[in-house]
């Protein structure tokens, strides 16, 4: 019964994740359309990488942060992901400590994360194989 529903809502999950997508091109200009999506599509793939912070030369070849800054502070500005600055050092201030120069992209609902990244159902039910997975993600 427990797999049948988070299969279930898996479902859900990726109807939502296709919504998503689709209300991209309502809501932005043709000609970043294709930067968010290519920065929606790439923050799973990072995440499940050792990257200490999200490259962009991996999203596409060459690519610089600058190129894709309106892609990604759109998807912030919508409530979609969250970007997570890396700092030089745990102290107080924090943001002190900050490099603005390194951070990395995290979708703000895990679930979405899960099926975006195509995890089985089984997987969540399964222990802990998932946080094993995700080695950028922390």
């Amino acid at each position: 019964m427990c797999l049948y529903l988070v299969t279930e809502v898996r479902t859900i999950q990726q109807d939502l994740l296709a919504m998503y997508e689709a209300d991209f091109g309502k809501h932005i200009e043709p000609r970043e359309l294709p930067r968010v999506r290519i920065t929606w599509n790439a923050i799973p793939v990072q995440l499940a990488k050792e990257n200490r912070k999200f490259f962009f030369g991996q999203v596409k070849k060459g690519a610089r942060a600058k190129d894709f800054e309106m892609a990604v502070q759109w998807l912030i500005d919508c409530g979609l992901i969250a970007r997570v600055y890396r700092v030089a050092k745990p102290a107080i201030p924090l943001k002190a400590y900050l490099e603005e120069n390194a951070y990395k992209l995290f979708f703000l609902d895990i679930g979405l994360l899960g099926a975006s990244s195509e995890l089985d159902a089984r997987t969540l039910l399964e222990g802990n194989r998932v946080f094993i997975e995700f080695k950028g993600g922390h």
